[in-house]
């Protein structure tokens, strides 16, 4: 009998399909953004891309603004604001290369908050309830982790952090084509990788943390894991969990 690590037998890590939801959108299609619809007659009408995305505070924020808020905040808000104004851009590339039906990277972070999930995100599990959960980032404590977001989770993304769950309500979702990316079995601290892992997070020592994901009871929960962990740090009922027997995502090839 196989050990799965709880994960249902003859169930494939990538599901069997060749198209790329996110390309859902086109010239005749609106793009939901932050839960807002970005209308073609917007971009034509709002200044272009760029005009809506300024709109939608979406647009990179200029270098002397990047200077005066250092100046003004300290470390961990400069930090913050410093990641934000990075996802703010990749969101901008995203919505520009959609929108203009460019090809596509086989995965991408893109920002959102909240409960709102676009098109396209890559499921890393599921709750008790059968609702997938997706795979997300968010910016704490001087770190970028990985965690979980639902549409069922109306304060944002969850993450695992120092024995607790924490809650950020603005944070980054992964997007992408699922063939692109397999799931790995691992155990305890994450040190020899098969394979090429999907680019996840920082400690705040600069340690890569890496996505994972976690059977925890009745449900698949993603987390992060890296190589001073001792397994998978999954957000679960308002707890950290630590599975020492997970997988991690990484390319197909």
């Amino acid at each position: 009998m196989s050990n799965n690590y709880g994960y249902p037998d003859n169930t494939p890590a990538v599901p069997e399909n060749s198209n790329d939801p996110r390309k859902q959108v086109n010239q005749d299609r609106d793009l939901n953004i932050f839960g807002q619809n970005i209308t073609n007659q917007q971009l034509e009408i709002g200044g272009g891309l760029l005009g809506t995305a300024a709109a939608l505070g979406l647009g990179a924020f200029a270098f002397h603004e990047y200077q005066e808020k250092k100046e003004e905040k300290g470390d961990e808000a400069w930090g913050a604001e410093n990641w934000l104004a990075d996802a703010r851009r990749r969101q901008t590339e995203y919505v520009a290369a959609v929108k203009e039906n460019k090809d596509l990277p086989p995965v991408q972070w893109v920002l959102t908050e909240n409960e709102h999930i676009p098109s396209g995100a890559i499921k890393g599990g599921q709750d008790a309830k059968g609702n997938p959960l997706y795979i997300a980032r968010a910016y704490f404590d001087n770190a970028v982790h990985i965690g979980c977001a639902s549409t069922t989770f109306k304060d944002g993304a969850h993450i695992a952090y120092k024995g607790k769950q924490h809650a950020i309500k603005t944070y980054e979702i992964l997007l992408g084509f699922e063939n692109a990316v397999r799931w790995v079995p691992g155990q305890g601290p994450l040190k020899n990788i098969d394979g090429k892992p999907v680019e996840g997070g920082r400690a705040a020592d600069g340690t890569p943390i890496y996505i994972a994901q976690g059977h925890i009871k009745n449900t698949v929960v993603p987390g992060s894991v890296s190589s001073q962990l001792d397994g998978c740090a999954c957000a679960y009922e308002d707890d950290e969990k630590v599975e020492t027997m997970y997988r991690y995502l990484t390319y197909s090839s």
